[in-house]
């Protein structure tokens, strides 16, 4: 599923190469190193913890099959509602997904659920957005059971840049508007929401993985970023992967859609007609369109009006659903605008127009000065904090940022000395989320019954060692990796681990035992052996 392939003359054979590659070891091989050839080792986005499911589908497969089984696409990182189901969030079950110490079971869903079903978890973005993770869910389930061939990775910048060029991100040249785009494709889901995804833009310095897609191809990335960037361009992976399409001549009968995502008739095809306002692009005949509830768009009359349409009027019906959301305090901007189908740019835009009073950008104060002597552009910066003393320095410049830019390349030296003083960075006091000293005397104290449980374990009988202590105590890996916070629990364990010898001579006591009880007087070799 996920979308791999280093950029080379020849990629796209490249791509089909490393693919076949990939589907041969999962067909005969054993499955090691098919993480890491196909990207999924480096990536940033969170792999489950557990196993999920969910009920209706239970259900549903009992009715079908006489039983039910674990789906595939509930287990996708990013997939929050089943597909089939969209309405409510999938359930987690308490079988993990990777279990160390039973590797080779085979658990299916009908045995997990038997003793009933556990709650619901609800991951971020369920509840703000639906739409969302709608989108991820029904998405993920294309990807994973598209047969077509790989389009390359160059062909998938292609469709990307030319959904950038539409919004104005992107020029005819190539060139991308990096900052615009980033910027609002943060805003668009929230940098929060982001991390909690595992897609961060900004983790550990480097340059946004959305700019890595739209730019020429140099590695794999995960198919959910993919998701998120072609819900952010308003695009659908169908879409992308259906070939390019020549201009057609316009067609008398045809109809179209309405994209007005605060009508409940949204995609529905009830536009007959173009308005007078046709005329020729190089990119083909355009037209207007205009539907009842006021809402406008203009669009090539043989194009796809879901990937090439301009908004030219919301119209009433829109603007009234703004409002009502505006009124909503538990809606926010982003959850707002992700409703409305814009982003929250165009949200703040005419919440200032309509004078909703929430979300309205700040009007700057005073009109600037154009072609000014240098005191009306000094007198206008100490206007605006005078103005706004409580404000910092990105904030006032954000309000006059013409009057700074000019200051800042004219009268520098006045503009630093004449800058608000810089707010003091408070840096929260990283404090530890667990008490090792509680934990460190609670795990002392359990350590001789695991020493006790475990040297009655008979079938098979287990040596007493740190690590397997460590493993009865729920976490076998802080053996290593915080051995220094737990120094009483490595003290007690030291007293009662068993080395090498010790562990044979008590095998062999417990074979002599058995020995003794059945009346039997074995030979050396048979005491060695049994033992």
């Amino acid at each position: 599923m996920t979308v791999v392939g280093k950029h080379d003359t020849a990629e796209t054979s490249v791509l089909g190469n490393q693919l076949e590659g990939i589907r041969r070891a999962m067909r005969l091989g054993s499955g090691s190193g098919i993480a890491g050839q196909a990207g999924i080792m480096a990536s940033t986005v969170k792999i489950p913890q557990v196993l999920k499911y969910f009920p209706q589908c239970v259900e549903s497969d009992r009715m079908a099959y006489g039983e039910t089984y674990w789906h595939r696409v509930h287990q996708l990182p990013g997939v929050m509602v089943c597909p089939h189901h969209p309405s409510l969030p999938i359930y987690p079950s308490r079988m993990a997904i990777h279990n160390t110490r039973h590797r080779q079971g085979f658990d299916t869903l009908e045995a997990v659920i038997r003793e009933g079903y556990s709650g619901p978890t609800l991951h971020p973005g369920v509840k703000d957005c639906p739409e969302l993770a709608g989108f991820i869910a029904r998405q993920s389930w294309v990807l994973l059971t598209q047969s077509r061939e790989a389009i390359g990775l160059d062909v998938l910048r292609q469709r990307y840049m030319e959904r950038l060029q539409e919004r104005d991100l992107a020029q005819v040249s190539g060139r991308i508007r990096a900052r615009d785009f980033v910027l609002q494709f943060e805003q668009f889901y929230g940098q929060d929401w982001l991390r909690a995804m595992g897609c961060g833009l900004t983790e550990d310095g480097e340059q946004a993985w959305v700019l890595r897609m739209v730019r020429r191809p140099k590695g794999s990335q995960h198919p959910l970023k993919h998701l998120l960037l072609a819900y952010f361009l308003g695009t659908t992976m169908e879409t992308i992967w259906e070939p390019k399409r020549s201009a057609i001549s316009p067609q008398v009968n045809q109809s179209w859609p309405c994209l007005n995502r605060a009508a409940n008739h949204y995609g529905q095809p009830l536009i007959s007609e173009a308005k007078a306002e046709i005329h020729k692009t190089p990119r083909g005949t355009i037209g207007n369109f205009t539907c009842s509830c006021g809402f406008s768009y203009r669009c090539a009359i043989g194009g796809d009006p879901y990937r090439e349409a301009k908004m030219v009027q919301f119209g009433p019906l829109w603007e009234s659903r703004l409002k009502a959301l505006s009124e909503d305090a538990k809606i926010t901007l982003r959850g707002a605008a992700r409703i409305l189908g814009v982003d929250p740019g165009t949200v703040k835009y005419h919440a200032s127009r309509l004078q909703l009073g929430r979300w309205q950008r700040p009007l700057s104060p005073g009109k600037t000065p154009q072609q000014g002597s240098i005191e009306d552009y000094r007198q206008h910066w100490l206007d605006v904090q005078a103005q706004f003393p409580a404000m910092g320095r990105t904030a006032l410049r954000q309000m006059a940022p013409a009057v700074w830019a000019w200051l800042y390349r004219h009268d520098r030296e006045w503009l630093m000395a004449h800058q608000t003083p810089a707010a003091p960075t408070l840096r929260p006091e990283r404090t530890s989320r667990v008490d090792w000293t509680q934990r460190n005397r609670d795990w002392a104290d359990q350590v001789p019954a695991i020493f006790t449980r475990l040297k009655q374990q008979q079938d098979p009988i287990a040596r007493v060692t740190a690590k397997a202590i460590f493993r009865e105590l729920g976490h076998s890996s802080w053996l290593e990796r915080h051995h220094d916070k737990l120094p009483l629990t490595i003290q007690t364990i030291a007293e009662v681990v068993e080395d090498r010898i010790a562990f044979a001579l008590r095998r062999l006591d417990i074979v002599a035992t058995d020995f003794w009880r059945t009346g039997r007087t074995p030979n050396r070799w048979k005491l060695l052996r049994s033992a």
